[in-house]
């Protein structure tokens, strides 16, 4: 069965007040993005009662969230907003995480909890039933088991196992249970790789992603099968993700093409991973037409990974001039005459590892760790040798 890719523009979605905001949430954000997270932390004023739409979508774009509850908390309605709809989406799987930020997190769930008169003054402003959803989120999220921060001790307590930490600690702790979290994103690479990071640069050397640039550019990486295109594709896709509001990535082109009705089932891929929604299409070129339709002047990320035919490019990408401004195609394949075919801009081919680096991936893969003894290491090359083979992949 074919799979879809699609993945979401953040991992966390940062809720806070702003009397933490130079304190404990900052020394969070600085450990989250250090980590590589995409962090969304909202600190926009905002005149008017409604959640503006690039919040919403934000908040509907990230895979987990992290509520920071400090005692003022629930003086901001807009927190209160952003609390009911983190709420909303948590009934559809997307996990909150509460740091109780000197809040008693036993009374936060309670109806006399310690936002009462908070809920009091907001009730002169704001209708009955939208108190009641506010109070009901703040009552969901206090019985989520969470972490409790303590200034007066600093001393923090994992709700779970009751055991004091330091204030570093439960940092670490919350940063490890995000990176949980966002590791079940779909274009997830391996948890170990070698020579990968230096290779995205190259990628982003090639491409432009400045916010003038108007140009749909398309970036081929080519090499034999096994070598690590697709890892690289997909750290690539997953480091330059924040800077598009659309985005495809569908996997295996050549081999989910050669199933039956397999190009108009990858069109379908396609646009659903743009509307979340699957279309009615009754061939391939209906489809085209379709995607046409979908990717008209937006401005897109695309990877197609595994092409071995042009007709595959036709049929899911179509024409350059379709996309918007800033686009970028991204396209693996095992042969460089396909690319050379096309209108591609930048051209990489995705070289084996270093004689050391595949030492040290196929290291770690056989005997578990990266950096061996002079005898393991003497084992490793001659099996290496024996086979007259090194590990090229990631």
């Amino acid at each position: 069965m074919m799979k879809t890719h699609w993945r979401l523009k953040w991992d966390i979605f940062l809720s806070f007040q702003r009397e933490t905001s130079h304190s404990f949430t900052d020394r969070l954000n600085e450990v989250l993005i250090k980590e590589h997270v995409r962090v969304w932390k909202c600190q926009v004023k905002r005149k008017n009662q409604v959640l503006g739409p690039s919040l919403v979508e934000a908040i509907e774009d990230s895979v987990a969230f992290i509520v920071v509850l400090s005692p003022d908390y629930a003086k901001s309605h807009w927190c209160l907003k952003k609390l009911a709809k983190l709420c909303d989406l948590r009934s559809l799987g997307r996990p909150i995480l509460p740091i109780f930020y000197e809040v008693d997190p036993w009374k936060a769930s309670q109806r006399n909890c310690p936002f009462d008169m908070d809920f009091e003054e907001h009730s002169k402003k704001f209708g009955e039933e939208e108190i009641q959803r506010w109070r009901e989120a703040m009552k969901i999220v206090g019985n989520i088991s969470g972490y409790f921060v303590s200034l007066a001790t600093t001393m923090v307590w994992n709700q779970e196992e009751m055991r004091s930490l330091q204030a570093s600690d439960l940092i670490e702790l919350v940063v490890k249970s995000v990176l949980a979290q966002v590791s079940n994103t779909p274009e997830k690479v391996g948890e170990y790789s070698v020579g990968l990071e230096s290779r995205v640069q190259d990628l982003m050397n090639l491409i432009n992603l400045k916010p003038s640039c108007d140009d749909v550019q398309i970036l081929g990486l080519y090499r034999m099968g096994g070598i690590g295109k697709t890892t690289l594709a997909k750290a690539f896709y997953n480091k330059i993700i924040a800077e598009f509001e659309h985005r495809v990535f569908i996997s295996n082109v050549r081999e989910n093409s050669s199933d039956q009705d397999g190009l108009v089932n990858l069109q379908k891929s396609f646009i659903k991973a743009l509307l979340h929604s699957v279309p009615e299409i009754e061939d391939a070129n209906g489809g085209i037409d379709k995607i046409r339709t979908s990717v008209h002047a937006k401005k897109i990320l695309v990877v197609l990974d595994d092409v071995d035919n042009v007709d595959q490019l036709n049929a899911l990408v179509g024409e350059k001039s379709w996309y918007g401004e800033g686009t970028v195609i991204v396209i693996t394949t095992r042969d460089e005459e396909i690319l050379s075919r096309l209108s591609v801009n930048q051209k990489y081919e995705v070289n084996c590892l270093t004689e050391m680096q595949a030492l040290k991936l196929f290291s770690y893969h056989s005997l578990g760790k990266e950096r061996t003894n002079r005898e393991s290491y003497r084992v490793v090359k001659e099996d290496c040798q024996d086979n007259r083979t090194l590990a090229i992949g990631y």
